[in-house]
């Protein structure tokens, strides 16, 4: 890190920062779950499209756009009416439909529009950032941020007694092991559903 980003009244406000961020994306886990669960029942919206259920839009299916492994293969969704939706699949569902050579399905949206999901070939398959794979894709990016905020707090605490609020010195004499290793761990986390799914 340069000169301005080894001072303790730099380091102090970035750490909170990343610690906030990294909260709120671990939190958002748990709508990642609920959502998956309401993809794995179909629980359609009935004549009020509001709360926790699915809207159905009948699509032609585009894609994959790519056969690289990654976190899904990315799909297009074409509604006849109104703009299409990009859409990333978990590795082995998307390999099915693949193979299925799927081109129509319905589109399974949240009711203010966010795609959860995609039900083509006899299968409704979540999305990666909706269900078990999207949990744990948020909680390993939340630890992943909250992880480096909470070392980057400890350092500049730790700095800040050495050298006061404005003098700077190298991070790695003040503990970089609490900046990495949640760093580490949460990317070790993120990356786990590619391997799953």
């Amino acid at each position: 890190m340069g000169k301005v980003f080894a001072r303790p009244f730099v380091l102090l406000p970035l750490g909170v920062v990343f610690l906030v961020v990294g909260l709120f994306t671990a939190l958002n886990a748990v709508g990642a779950a609920r959502w998956g669960g309401v993809v794995a029942e179909g629980r359609t919206c009935g004549s009020e499209a509001s709360g926790m259920c699915l809207v159905r839009t009948d699509v032609t299916v585009d894609g994959p756009h790519y056969s690289r492994r990654d976190a899904g293969d990315d799909w297009d969704l074409e509604p006849a009416s109104g703009r299409a939706e990009e859409v990333s699949l978990p590795d082995r569902a998307s390999a099915r439909l693949r193979g299925a050579e799927v081109t129509r399905g319905v589109m399974l949206s949240q009711p203010d529009g966010d795609v959860v999901g995609l039900e083509a070939a006899g299968e409704r398959v979540a999305t990666t950032w909706t269900g078990t794979y999207g949990a744990l894709q948020r909680v390993g990016l939340g630890l992943l941020a909250g992880g480096l905020g909470a070392g980057l707090v400890v350092v500049a605490l730790r700095m800040r007694r050495a050298v006061g609020w404005t003098g700077h010195e190298p991070v790695q004499k003040h503990g970089s092991a609490a900046v990495a290793l949640p760093v580490v761990l949460g990317f070790v986390l993120w990356m786990l559903p590619r391997f799953i799914w």
